[in-house]
């Protein structure tokens, strides 16, 4: 699931920085609504993505650990139709539907759906694109993933339980304006006014340093809109997983899943392993499992049986915190391993 939820992510910052491009360095606010609608035209088809593949992860998930599903799938109306094999296949529908943006493949798709492909096909897919920059979302390629979630699949037709639970639906687009529009201004376009009257305000500047600078400001800026849109596409598939834990009563623990390269806090969350929920209650505490930061692609590990194990990832992080951090605590200890994590990042280049 992590890994489609990051190629979301990573598809609207890809695209959020190339439409970035047509935003004037030195008039953002004048010139930056085109480029608003857009991102948060994107945000709304990734979002859709997302929750789908949050939600058929959940309940295939859940059914394989417990033998029951929380809430029915789409389009099923008969308890007695919900097999294994059925949420084996929503998940992978799912997941495909991700692989396959930007490849055409979008029969049935909404037009915004579409648009977004297109966007896509037109694009520099393997990040040469002056305005894309650092982001290759060619090395988001999920044919690897696709191999083995097929490899193990297996055709089960165990009918599983159903607990009652509805699922929240898609947010509409006044929804999504009014969750991300003001962000995506304040930090891209408004950031970037505010550095480009700085500029024109410095009289030791010439015309040329002038220019260096509002386009190098020009690109940070852009780059933290791109963050913007990273976080919103995946927020979708976030939020439904931790709504449903906080109300699912079978589930038994909660964790961080992160990805190859996080961050000192991310992996210092993922380093304390599972959070045991209670007998009697449910979901998430506020323990930091469930923040998000710019540019973050983790989501919660959720299990619903005490036995699970962690994910190498967090095992190796939960082995190596106690070793790193030996005689420090508080900040002097996530600033240990914080440079213990760069150190790693170097061995490993």
């Amino acid at each position: 699931m992590r890994a489609a939820q990051a190629r979301l992510g990573l598809i609207g910052a890809y695209l959020s920085l190339i439409e970035w491009g047509a935003v004037s360095p030195s008039s953002p606010l004048q010139t930056g609504d085109d480029w608003v609608a857009s991102v948060l035209r994107m945000i709304a088809v990734l979002r859709e993505h997302s929750r789908a593949v949050a939600q058929s992860y959940y309940q295939l998930a859940r059914a394989i650990d417990s033998g029951y599903t929380l809430g029915m799938p789409e389009g099923v109306d008969n308890e007695d139709d919900v097999t294994l094999a059925l949420l084996r296949e929503r998940f992978a529908d799912a997941v495909i539907g991700v692989a396959n943006l930007g490849t055409g493949h979008h029969t049935g798709a909404s037009p915004d759906s579409v648009w977004l492909d297109r966007l896509l096909q037109d694009a520099d897919i393997d990040g040469r694109d002056a305005n894309a920059r650092s982001i290759n979302l060619g090395a988001t390629d999920m044919s690897g993933v696709l191999d083995d979630l097929f490899a193990g699949f297996r055709q089960n037709n165990t009918v599983v339980g159903v607990d009652r639970y509805l699922w929240p639906i898609n947010w509409t687009a006044e929804q999504i304006a009014a969750a991300y529009e003001d962000m995506l201004r304040r930090e891209a376009l408004e950031a970037q006014a505010i550095k480009a009257k700085v500029h024109e305000g410095n009289q030791e500047l010439t015309h040329d340093e002038y220019l260096a600078r509002i386009e190098s400001d020009h690109h940070l800026s852009g780059s933290r809109g791109a963050g913007v849109a990273d976080w919103a596409s995946v927020s979708a598939g976030r939020q439904i997983i931790t709504q449903a834990g906080r109300r699912d009563p079978r589930l038994k623990a909660v964790g961080r899943g992160v990805g190859p390269n996080p961050c000192a806090w991310c992996s210092m969350l993922a380093s304390r392993g599972y959070s045991y929920v209670s007998e009697g209650t449910a979901g998430f505490s506020d323990d930091g499992v469930s923040k998000w930061h710019l540019n973050c692609h983790c989501f919660p590990i959720v299990r619903w049986i005490i036995s699970a194990g962690l994910p190498p990832q967090n095992k190796f992080f939960k082995d190596q915190w106690p070793v790193v951090t030996k005689g420090y605590s508080g900040r002097a200890a996530l600033n240990k391993w914080r440079r213990w994590l760069a150190e790693q990042r170097r061995k490993n280049k």
